[in-house]
């Protein structure tokens, strides 16, 4: 609250509180439903990015970077291809890679082989519907690329065993952190932008996002611009 010498008042809303870190859990995100959730459901997600500068500091920090879907917000599995940085106990280290994934509750995952990419690569997350079911459950296929150098990593899901037949109704392009605890433990670049995005559903028929921006910390500035819906910006200032 502000009191002028003419006595007037002005009440200001409460200033943004994040929690103290480290920042573990979705940083930053653009998030969309397709809804209803009745079939047809999503058919396919496309996105690019750009690999950004590594950051200044080890904290043994795990980045993530991906477009995915859930069958709602916050109700797994996901299905992801992602860009990550540092070691998760599976896979990586200091130095960025992409791989594909379908991860559930209980820290029960499935990814494919990685791949080392480089700063400033360009790369593609893509997943693909096939053999869907009028229910709206569908195989899916999630492919990470990296289109500077032509490479790629694929996981194929399928409903025998019975661990990607689902219908997916959430998109998110999404900034994931793991125990960072300074900003200079995020990406130096300081934004990624996700790019081209394009949906469809299992019809094939383009479909348009409208995205919404959403946050679990803000200690670091962090911002989601929604260009439109093929564009996004996740920014942050190391």
């Amino acid at each position: 609250m502000v009191r002028f010498p003419n006595g007037t008042r002005i009440h200001f809303p409460p200033c943004k509180i994040s929690p103290p870190f480290p920042d573990s859990g979705w940083n930053e995100w653009a998030d969309w439903c397709y809804c209803p959730a009745t079939p047809p459901s999503i058919g396919s997600f496309d996105a690019f990015w750009t690999v950004p500068i590594a950051p200044s500091t080890n904290h043994n920090q795990i980045l993530y970077f991906w477009n995915g879907l859930e069958p709602s917000r916050g109700s797994p599995p996901v299905i992801q291809p992602v860009l990550q940085w540092g070691y998760n106990g599976i896979i990586g280290g200091q130095f960025w890679l992409i791989a594909s994934w379908w991860v559930t509750t209980g820290d029960v995952s499935i990814n494919s082989a990685p791949v080392n990419v480089r700063v400033g690569d360009s790369i593609e997350g893509k997943m693909t519907s096939t053999n869907c079911q009028p229910n709206g459950n569908c195989d899916w296929v999630v492919q990470s690329r990296d289109a500077t150098i032509s490479q790629a990593t694929q996981l194929n899901c399928t409903t025998n065993p019975k661990v990607c037949g689902l219908a997916f109704w959430w998109s998110g392009a999404v900034f994931e952190t793991i125990g960072v605890q300074a900003c200079s433990d995020l990406p130096g670049t300081g934004a990624v932008d996700f790019t081209s995005m394009q949906l469809t559903n299992q019809a094939g028929t383009a479909i348009t996002a409208t995205w919404a921006a959403m946050y679990n910390f803000h200690d670091c500035n962090q911002q989601v611009v929604l260009f439109s819906p093929q564009h996004v910006s996740l920014q942050w200032t190391p």
